[in-house]
């Protein structure tokens, strides 16, 4: 198994050009020994598999990209601290999945000696994926999401970083407390199914709650906690500021609502599904949104990029939802609400 190992880290040094001449005739020796591995490496090149360039020779760097078609994945990570096989045979399953994996940027990266090591899982938009963490935690992963997860991450907390929008379903350990970190608030568990909203480039963090318990902590001055209950959620602001320094008064930028709200999730009237957490069920879901914020989402759900002709359009507001339909499908049934006139050329929309 280690000559095996040997032989991929071979291939990949010499696809970035990096073998030297004993190099090259150990790299030919085991070709011979390992004739299906170096079939499986051939294919993941006409795959258009690219491998991160080694810059030592026995240092577990790989992966910077597997670019294929849209689609939502399926991806169980491997536990503990892994090896160029087990990277390997991970690409492996990936591709065998076919079309389904869309962008995925999977890498264990080492920030400094004795410091952690992370895996960064990052799901491209147009796509949502599925991930299963070493504890047997499921995370379903929104468009345009980044999650990274500590490579010995059954250690005594649990933590994962969160950018973008994540449905967690935590296995229960009592002794492993379950830490979601997002820019704006921290999120802690023992066992429990919670969505967690944190696109850096929305005005909001929202982290709901479906069922058990969860504590949220803010990410100000004071660290203020909050305990949700089920079908509650807390929304926090990401755009805040100080307007005195004696008491810590936080406002909103623009002041439309308070820093913190705690509110009751909303459900859909058709069949009482949660709203915050259809995108799960693949379903488009939206309930009095501005056509500007439901617009920025759009642009994740569909991979496109919306502009805005007719400045009044942006403060209409929307409700509905919608399961599998196309953007031409979508923005038919918006025109039902609202008259305004588009035009979509590639991947751009334009709304007049």
């Amino acid at each position: 198994m280690e000559q095996e190992q040997r032989l991929w880290e071979l291939l990949a040094m010499q696809h970035s050009g990096e073998l030297n001449e004993l190099e090259l005739e150990e790299l030919e020796r085991l070709k011979n020994v390992f004739p299906d591995a170096v079939k499986q490496f051939n294919i993941l090149n006409t795959l258009s598999f690219n491998a991160e360039k080694l810059s030592a020779r026995r240092k577990e760097q790989l992966m910077d990209g597997i670019l294929m078609a849209a689609g939502d994945a399926e991806i169980e990570a491997p536990p503990g601290k892994p090896r160029k096989g087990t990277l390997i045979a991970l690409l492996l399953i990936v591709l065998a999945i076919g079309p389904a994996v869309g962008w995925w940027l999977l890498s264990a990266r080492r920030s400094g000696s004795g410091q952690q090591e992370w895996s960064t899982i990052q799901v491209r938009k147009g796509s949502r994926s599925k991930v299963t963490l070493p504890d047997g935690t499921v995370v379903f992963l929104n468009a345009g999401s980044t999650l990274s997860y500590p490579n010995d991450f059954t250690n005594a907390v649990r933590e994962v970083k969160l950018s973008g929008e994540g449905y967690f379903k935590v296995v229960t350990m009592a002794e492993h407390p379950f830490v979601v970190y997002t820019p704006a608030l921290d999120i802690s568990v023992l066992g429990t199914e919670f969505n967690v909203r944190a696109y850096q480039d929305e005005q909001q963090t929202e982290a709901v709650l479906i069922s058990g318990k969860v504590e949220v902590i803010l990410k100000d001055k004071e660290q203020r906690r909050f305990t949700l209950s089920p079908q509650q959620k807390v929304l926090v602001s990401n755009e805040i500021r100080e307007t005195t320094a004696a008491d810590t008064v936080m406002k909103l930028k623009p002041a439309a609502k308070p820093l913190i709200a705690v509110e009751k999730v909303l459900q859909d009237a058709k069949d009482s599904s949660f709203v915050e957490t259809a995108w799960v069920e693949n379903k488009f879901a939206f309930r009095n949104e501005s056509f500007e914020v439901l617009a920025q989402r759009m642009e994740r759900w569909y991979d496109v990029v919306i502009e805005f002709k007719n400045d009044a359009l942006r403060s209409t507001n929307f409700t509905g939802s919608v399961d599998n339909e196309s953007l031409p499908e979508l923005l038919k049934i918006l025109q039902e609400t609202k008259r305004f006139n588009y035009t979509i050329s590639s991947n751009k929309v334009i709304f007049y």
